[in-house]
């Protein structure tokens, strides 16, 4: 190659790097609707939602993970209701999502709470989804770092605040090489019309969405084979924070556990039960406002779509037994008869 061609090519190369450097980071923060899997769609609805005014104002309002995001039927509560649970929420998610909800509505007049156990030991899906996807205020993240660090709890990592921080304003970055497998499996663009359709499902069903499709499941869920709950010291504070805003904006609580499918609750060690028992006793203490429901509690495998994830029937299943917590809820409160429900 002759030495100007060779300038040439060398000077293209760089034009393409430079571009890409700058155009694909930039094309990742403006149209991440284009570039991230349909779950990524699913939480962008729910924060959507959170952050804009609706009518009429939701009176119900659901807080949790995926189990309860397919479980709980919010047009079958008998009032106004929405969902914003989401796929792999934790408290730390939840306590960022209520916030912006609350900068943005009245309160709900009743929060129904709900994690699986296992929500309450790991936030496995911190970095892959929370960090990559941006689905708190890095202000908010930078606060959550510092407190793990307080706490001394792993859980999103070494807990060094700076090097927490470190790893998160780089995935703020967009740098190519951190969403390259986006990139490449949306094809830049491929994603959007499945995206946009999670966001018109969601606002068709107030914010409620299945996950498996079967009409019945055996397979065990991920708290099958645990014999010790070891709840995380970050995920308890902020399951706690959510609880005190709660009831610092006059909100009625139902703290409700999901249902397992049959299939796991049988192989669920006693160890690991009574753990989480013992846990939500000491979490329910001083609280006497907050309707607790905390048991591990089951369903026909007919009732589930996958194993951890309720079909319809489950669901109608869940949110008949459901409005009878809140029932108790308004009872408790004693502002309003429970026949309102």
């Amino acid at each position: 190659m002759e030495p100007t061609a060779h300038r040439r090519y060398l000077a293209s190369a760089a034009l393409g790097f430079a571009l890409a450097a700058v155009l694909l980071p930039g094309y990742v923060e403006i149209f991440p609707i284009n570039v991230f899997h349909p779950e990524y769609a699913a939480w962008a609805g729910q924060l959507e939602f959170a952050g804009r005014e609706a009518r009429p104002e939701p009176e119900i309002l659901v807080l949790g993970d995926s189990r309860a995001h397919a479980a709980v039927l919010p047009a079958e509560l008998g009032r106004p209701a929405r969902s914003l649970a989401a796929a792999g929420a934790t408290p730390l998610e939840a306590h960022s999502l209520f916030t912006r909800y609350l900068a943005h509505h009245a309160p709900p007049r009743l929060l129904v709470v709900s994690f699986t156990p296992i929500h309450l030991e790991f936030d496995e899906l911190f970095w892959e989804r929370t960090a990559r996807w941006k689905l708190i205020p890095t202000a908010d993240a930078l606060v959550m770092f510092r407190r793990a660090e307080a706490l001394a709890d792993p859980i999103l990592g070494r807990p060094d605040a700076s090097r927490l921080a470190l790893r998160w304003l780089r995935l703020r970055a967009n740098l190519p090489v951190d969403y390259a497998a986006e990139l490449r499996a949306a094809k830049l663009g491929l994603r959007r019309s499945r995206n946009l359709g999670v966001l018109e499902e969601l606002e068709r069903t107030a914010g409620q969405r299945f996950y498996g499709g079967a009409d019945a499941a055996s397979e065990p869920n991920n708290e099958v084979g645990r014999t010790r709950f070891q709840p995380s010291p970050l995920l308890d504070f902020h399951l706690r924070e959510i609880l005190d805003l709660a009831a610092e904006r006059g909100a009625d609580v139902v703290f409700a556990s999901m249902p397992m499918n049959q299939s796991s609750l049988d192989r669920i060690d006693p160890r690991y039960a009574a753990g989480w028992r013992a846990h939500l006793a000491r979490l329910a203490a001083g609280r006497p406002e907050v309707v607790w429901r905390p048991e591990l509690w089951s369903l026909p495998d007919d009732h589930f779509g996958d194993g951890s994830h309720v079909n319809l029937r489950g669901a109608r299943a869940v949110t008949r037994r459901l409005a009878g917590d809140l029932r108790a809820a308004i009872r408790i409160s004693g502002k309003s008869p429970a026949a309102s429900l």
